[in-house]
């Protein structure tokens, strides 16, 4: 029996090593220098595989190297060897183009949300105080930390789906640095142009905190930006934040040759919000809320599959105007629905959508809390502690603006002062992207590879019937790792241990950089 145990997980281990390498060689022309490439295999796994929560230091235990390995591996989510975004959008391309990305109404389906992470660090980027909007009272008010926001496309099959995480950036504040990094871009790229032709570049970048965008323009301009990239014309699932005039005036800032936009967004709105019938001339005021009792007749009761189970639902359908400013002045379907006695009214762009592909959808927002969870608790994908002397200390009752000047203050210090900065900024979204790509690659593999997961019946907290989750797999990968170095020593993930053992080093930008990721 354990014979028989030993050979399904040789066998199920290794077609799933051999697809995750499949997918990093993907990637390698996005890396300078094969050893930096070496270290994005290896850093990738390890975030995703690591049995302890100590940062790079877990890599260190987890492939069992030496300990003159771990300086080169901070030095790697620093170096200048690779960009993160040609990562992120070499990414975004493969999961559009996937046989395993799951449309609705033959749309791809983007699912965007902000997470908050509490940072104590004083010399980090970016650190704020953030209000939490929370009805679980263990959790304050108001903490000090870093906020991301997340974009992410919807995959897998019609059982079993996954948000997988396309980027994760961090907002608040970051005006200053993003634009840095574009003086930088233009720099070099005009290096042997004229000094005023250069500055002249650099200023339409200029950083100005009174137009800088919500954190939910930002998310959604991403999306917008993928979609356009791609080509493809998708929908968005998002919560009530997002049901707002800059939002939908955002969307119509990126539009299609034929006048129609990139993206689609579903949303819920606010009890409190208003909108408008347009009665000949006039524009008349409509209280949302009293719609429900207004067309009580009017309404229609089908069945739904939401949540993986059979739910009756009511929904009445009505397309009104948004604001009745001529700015944000936008036809929209409202769709009126009542789940279990609970009022809910949905809103969307799209004024063709079938009201009940309306419900479908939002009800797959959920996806990315539960990736959330599973980013932050099982993978600790934000368990980061980079930081740079470069920086002057950040007072804890600091308000945004006043972080913002500090942050400006030190940039202008000096060129290596700026540089220092970049890079820890560079280095903390490194880190997340990577674990959060690395958890999407976990999906692919147990999507592709359910039956042969199942049948090893690794159980976690609960066993589960269907699709095994992210830390399913990864328990399984972690345990066979050894195994599979021992078996396989002309795989990519033994080419790449064996070149950093003989050789570990990535370039150093300054020994001031400091990181306190080992514990």
């Amino acid at each position: 029996m354990k014979n028989s145990c030993a050979k399904d997980v040789d066998k199920t281990a290794k077609a799933s090593f051999q697809m995750l390498e499949d997918m990093f060689e993907e990637n390698r022309y996005l890396f300078s220098r094969d050893s930096t490439f070496g270290y994005y295999v290896l850093s990738s796994l390890g975030l995703v595989l690591r049995n302890d929560q100590y940062g790079v230091s877990s890599f260190i235990r987890l492939f069992e190297l030496d300990g003159e390995c771990y300086k080169p591996f901070l030095n790697f989510f620093r170096s200048d060897a690779w960009e993160l975004d040609k990562l992120t959008g070499k990414w975004a391309h493969k999961i559009i183009n996937s046989n395993l990305l799951y449309k609705t109404g033959d749309r791809p389906l983007f699912i965007i949300d902000g997470v908050k992470e509490p940072k104590e660090a004083r010399r980090q980027p970016c650190v704020n105080i953030l209000h939490q909007e929370s009805g679980d009272g263990s959790k304050k008010e108001f903490i000090r930390g870093h906020l991301f926001g997340c974009v992410g496309l919807l995959i897998g099959n019609d059982d079993n789906q996954f948000s997988c995480p396309i980027t994760l950036r961090i907002q608040g504040s970051e005006g200053i640095i993003r634009t840095w990094i574009e003086e930088k871009k233009i720099k070099e790229q005009q290096s042997n142009a004229e000094n005023s032709d250069v500055e002249n570049k650099v200023n339409e970048f200029f950083y100005d905190a009174n137009k800088e965008p919500s954190h939910v323009v930002l998310n959604i301009r991403d999306a917008c930006l993928i979609a356009e990239r791609e080509g493809v014309k998708c929908y968005c699932a998002a919560d009530a934040y997002y049901f707002s005039g800059p939002v939908l005036n955002e969307l119509k800032e990126h539009m299609r040759d034929d006048n129609t936009q990139w993206i689609d967004i579903i949303t819920r709105g606010r009890k409190d919000c208003k909108a408008y019938r347009q009665v000949g001339k006039k524009v008349k005021s409509v209280e949302l809320i009293d719609v429900f009792d207004e067309k009580k007749s009017a309404f229609k009761d089908v069945v739904l599959n939401l949540y993986g189970k059979d739910e009756t639902v009511s929904y009445y359908s009505e397309r009104m105007l948004w604001n009745r400013k001529k700015e944000y002045r936008t036809e929209i379907l409202f769709v009126f629905t009542v789940i279990d006695n609970k009022k809910v009214f949905l809103c969307t762009t799209d004024l063709t959508m079938d009201p009940e592909l309306v419900i479908k959808i939002y009800t797959k927002r959920f996806k990315i809390e539960t990736g959330f969870r599973s980013l932050k608790s099982e993978l600790n994908g934000f368990g980061y502690h980079f930081w740079t002397k470069a920086m002057t200390k950040i007072s804890v009752k600091a308000t945004a603006e006043e972080n913002r000047e500090a942050l400006k203050a030190d940039g202008e210090a000096s060129k290596e002062n700026k540089d220092l900065i970049l890079d820890t900024f560079k280095a903390m979204e490194a880190f997340v992207n990577l674990t959060a790509i690395g958890m999407g690659m976990l999906q692919i593999v147990s999507l592709t590879n359910t039956d042969e997961i199942e049948k090893l019946k690794r159980w976690q907290v609960t066993y589960r019937d269907g699709c095994p989750s992210e830390a399913t797999v990864a328990d399984i990968l972690a345990k066979a790792l050894p195994e599979y170095k021992k078996m396989y020593p002309n795989s990519l993930i033994a080419a790449c241990l064996n070149a950093i053992e003989a050789k570990p080093e990535v370039k150093e930008r300054s020994s001031k950089t400091k990181d306190a990721s080992a514990k």
